[in-house]
């Protein structure tokens, strides 16, 4: 959607950050120009950095996180 400017459809892949996966609905405006506007930039993650972030998490803080809240730390 950045790249293209507009929302456009994604399809929906299984992931263990199921929360971050899905579109944003093609008339959107408000969200889309706010990650317009404010990113700097995006980084695309595999499943295995996102299954790191998970272990990570709970390895070195005892936390259990889904993998959305184990991105940022992937």
């Amino acid at each position: 959607s950045l790249d293209a400017g507009h929302p456009v459809l994604a399809e929906e892949l299984p992931t263990l950050a199921d929360s971050l996966g899905g579109g944003i609905g093609l008339d959107n405006r408000l969200t889309f120009s706010m990650c317009r506007d404010l990113l700097d930039d995006v980084i695309l993650l595999s499943e295995d950095e996102i299954a790191a972030g998970i272990r990570h998490a709970y390895d070195q803080e005892r936390e259990i996180v889904e993998g959305a809240g184990a991105v940022c730390i992937a």
